[in-house]
């Protein structure tokens, strides 16, 4: 997966509810060419950078690993990335 192919999705699940591994609940947007993830248990949005979302690709596409843990030392969104990906498959 590319990061454009990862903004293609999130640009399809606007305005969508999401769900966390969790089920904590996020709506996700694309703003400047980066990835925003609004969660309901807070009105903050959190951003993440195409530097961050490309490394979390290149780990993710070499071992297709959907645990959030797997990429703390790429992002603290993993768990929202993963759940998109994840929604865009059904």
């Amino acid at each position: 997966m590319t990061y454009e192919q990862l903004l293609a999705i999130a640009r399809r699940c606007r305005g969508e509810r999401i769900e966390t591994l969790h089920g904590k609940g996020f709506e996700v947007f694309v703003d400047m060419g980066n990835l925003w993830f609004e969660p309901e248990s807070s009105s903050a949005a959190r951003q993440n950078s195409q530097k961050s979302s490309e490394e979390f690709l290149e780990r993710f596409n070499a071992t297709g690993d959907r645990s959030p843990g797997a990429y703390q030392d790429v992002t603290r969104n993993a768990s929202y990335l993963l759940a998109m990906i994840a929604h865009d498959e059904r």
